[in-house]
């Protein structure tokens, strides 16, 4: 699956709070992941197909998936994908929430 993100829009990249920047910071090779993920995470969907006709609904779950897939995919380490997963899956409720 390919997910596009408009050009336009504002990310801060990886939530990472700044105590544990120095061993994952904001930015690296999960960069495009973290987009992606902010993404979802702003608008709870994927816009697919010819002029933006395909709208699927993302539950904050597969948004967290897709996050870890896109890591992996980007050449991430498995420890720092397990780390920033979790790290989603139990502080991520109150950016999710805080968009829908």
């Amino acid at each position: 699956m390919s997910i596009a993100v408009p050009a336009k829009f504002v990310t801060d990249f990886a939530s990472v709070p700044w105590i544990f920047q120095s061993v994952i910071p904001s930015w690296g090779r999960y960069g495009k992941a973290a987009v992606i993920h902010d993404y979802l995470y702003q608008t709870h969907r994927i816009i697919m197909g010819p002029a933006g006709r395909l709208v699927i609904p993302v539950s904050r779950k597969e948004a967290d998936l897709i996050f870890s897939k896109g890591m992996g995919d980007s050449g991430t380490s498995v420890l720092k994908i397990k780390i920033m997963y979790v790290a989603v899956r139990v502080f991520g409720y109150w950016a999710w929430r805080k968009r829908k």
